[in-house]
């Protein structure tokens, strides 16, 4: 049960992290209107989304596995399946390393 509260605890904290960075980009006085904030977090998100899959493919041991890499303000989701708990712990230490990443929420599955 602690690691459920655990596990809990660091959504919320992401989910928190995640309002707040929305917030103050919407309050950026250098965009003007919502279509440009929107316009700027896309084009951020998707360059650490890139960022995040490239350094996943240049990996030899997590290239294979085809995560699906989304990305949130830096709060990055993996979703997918890999082999091993190992496997899941190697993905989502790749990930953490890339620059601007700052969290993981990792839903990847061990299939054995």
């Amino acid at each position: 049960m602690k690691l459920a509260g655990n596990a809990m605890a660091n959504r919320i904290e992401l989910t928190l992290r995640f309002v707040a960075t929305n917030f103050s980009r919407a309050k950026d006085p250098e965009i003007t209107n919502f279509t440009e904030r929107d316009e700027h977090m896309n084009e951020t998100m998707n360059d650490l989304q890139h960022n995040v899959q490239a350094a996943l493919m240049n990996d030899t041991q997590t290239k294979e596995y085809g995560i699906e890499v989304l990305d949130s303000n830096g709060i990055i989701t993996l979703r997918g399946a890999v082999p091993s708990h190992e496997a899941r712990d190697k993905v989502e230490a790749v990930v953490r390393e890339v620059a601007g990443v700052t969290g993981v929420i990792n839903e990847l599955d061990v299939i054995a």
